[in-house]
């Protein structure tokens, strides 16, 4: 990893994992060691969740999340339109299908008007989808989803730190799905992931599915896998976690500057509902044609152009469900992603003139 290419994050703690290393090569575990149960432990505590089980990227926490649901083969499930393709190959993986749900405009999350039209008695479960670190309003979607008898999970993987004012994730779901991809607020050196959740029941079957359905004692008990985070990466993040306070007031600062340059309302930021860790900070153009003209204005300013996503998942090849969703089609047509890593001003001016 070369220095230049490196965030803050990384520069702070790349001396003391070097010397880290040497201790860590003394050890006799590589895996489910001791730096993954401080991580797993701390991590818990600072997300406000009871139990977390670190694991080997989002992709596969979110997979592992839908098989402890032991649904039937086949069985649909309820997830936004717009997510990366991650999440749907989770669904898929696990043995189910996905059921597409449109959006709020306002907020770019599913709620239970669009769940309710989506609905159908195939249905079995619900991934609550928080794009961007921006949290959908669990409580509401929970009460549909006892009303309905449907499971809920959540898709965490872009919200470390996200946080409610009436809730915390995983607090309204049977648990939730985190990424640490290097790209992430919370980023590893490689890939790594995990589960958030208040079920100890589900914790035992995380716990079993993610090493071959073994017991402390190496005898199995269950079907399971390879799904363990590794030392190297866990020790990393543990690093990493003091670093957040200071990471999330760099973040406000830039969505401050934003807000106070553009507004809010383009912003899709809710006011008061909690904290919303700005993994991407979004921003919807008037038109297709503006966007346009913002991708010929990066490409002359050696900016990176950024849209997430600019087409409905159901879209993609390797997906292809033929659905419409109106709000999906619209956002994926005029959404922008603003740069999030520094304050922006060139960026600001060319959009107020547009």
């Amino acid at each position: 990893m070369k220095e230049k290419e490196m965030n803050w994050q990384n520069k702070k703690i790349i001396n003391e994992v070097k010397q880290e290393i040497d201790s860590f090569l003394k050890k006799k575990f590589f895996l489910l060691g001791d730096y993954t149960k401080c991580f797993q432990e701390s991590f818990a505590k600072s997300q406000n969740v009871k139990y977390f089980m670190g694991l080997s990227s989002g992709t596969v926490a979110l997979q592992l999340l839908l098989r402890a649901l032991q649904l039937s083969k086949g069985s649909k499930v309820l997830v936004s339109s717009f997510c990366p393709i991650p999440t749907i190959m989770s669904i898929y993986e696990a043995g189910y299908i996905p059921k597409f749900v449109d959006i709020n405009v306002k907020t770019l999350n599913i709620d239970i008007s669009n769940l309710e039209k989506s609905y159908d008695t195939d249905c079995q479960a619900v991934i609550a989808v928080h794009i961007f670190g921006k949290l959908c309003k669990m409580s509401d979607i929970s009460l549909w989803c006892k009303t309905k008898g449907l499971l809920l999970v959540e898709d965490a993987c872009q919200a470390v730190n996200s946080n409610h004012k009436d809730f915390s994730i995983a607090e309204h779901s049977l648990g939730a799905a985190m990424s640490f991809y290097p790209t992430k607020n919370l980023g590893a050196w490689g890939d790594a992931g995990g589960i958030l959740t208040n079920d100890e029941l589900l914790k035992n079957k995380i716990n079993y599915l993610r090493n071959y359905g073994l017991n402390e004692s190496f005898e199995s008990e269950s079907m399971g896998g390879n799904y363990r985070i590794d030392e190297l990466q866990a020790m990393i993040l543990l690093k990493k976690l003091p670093l957040q306070a200071q990471d999330m007031k760099n973040r406000d600062s830039i969505l401050d500057f934003y807000i106070k340059s553009l507004g809010i309302d383009k912003l899709q930021m809710e006011k008061d509902e909690g904290y919303h860790n700005k993994h991407v900070i979004s921003y919807l153009l008037e038109s297709s044609v503006d966007r346009e003209k913002y991708r010929t204005f990066c490409k002359e300013n050696g900016l990176k152009e950024s849209f997430f996503y600019e087409h409905p998942i159901y879209k993609e090849k390797g997906i292809e469900k033929g659905a419409f969703l109106k709000n999906c089609e619209d956002v994926c047509s005029r959404i922008i992603n603003l740069p999030n890593n520094n304050k922006n001003q060139k960026v600001v001016s060319f959009l107020k003139e547009l």
